[in-house]
């Protein structure tokens, strides 16, 4: 009987034993999950409606909290303009320079030159005159016309 009752105790005690280490186990875990979901991930906002019909709404029910974002994710995105800016920059010098190189060597035609009379919504009534540029006024577009050199065009190549 008392080995009996000595295992029981015995077997009690570690049951209690094991209970205690599985529930400071259990809270360790969630207290690590709550101190790695603020540190990595932002913890998810929401907004609770305080007058639940629209009309009722005014200024300054929400507060500026929720309207701002916070000042590192400003600084972030701040940050990603101003390389996206520089990185823009630097994309279209190298392209300027190609296309400079390609028209010096003749690859790439110069884009043609059109003159654009009056107003875009509005014809242009006044008399056609030859011209070597093209013209384009409202739906209308004419292109350029040969001129023998020394016809006394205003326009000279």
């Amino acid at each position: 009987k008392r080995s009996l009752r000595g295992m029981l105790r015995w077997i009690t005690w570690v049951e209690i034993f094991l209970s205690l280490i599985i529930q400071i186990r259990r809270r360790t875990c969630k207290l690590l999950l709550k101190l790695l979901k603020h540190i990595i991930i932002p913890e998810r906002r929401f907004v609770e409606a305080i007058n639940r019909q629209a009309y009722l709404y005014e200024m300054g029910d929400f507060p500026t909290e929720w309207e701002v974002l916070p000042l590192n994710e400003i600084l972030k995105n701040e940050n990603y303009r101003e390389e996206m800016k520089q990185k823009i920059k630097d994309v279209s010098e190298k392209d300027k320079l190609l296309q400079a190189k390609e028209y010096e060597e003749g690859l790439v035609a110069e884009p043609a030159r059109t003159h654009v009379k009056g107003h875009a919504s509005a014809p242009y009534y006044s008399k056609k005159e030859p011209s070597q540029d093209p013209m384009s006024t409202a739906n209308t577009f004419q292109p350029g016309s040969w001129m023998p050199p020394g016809s006394g065009s205003n326009h000279n190549k």
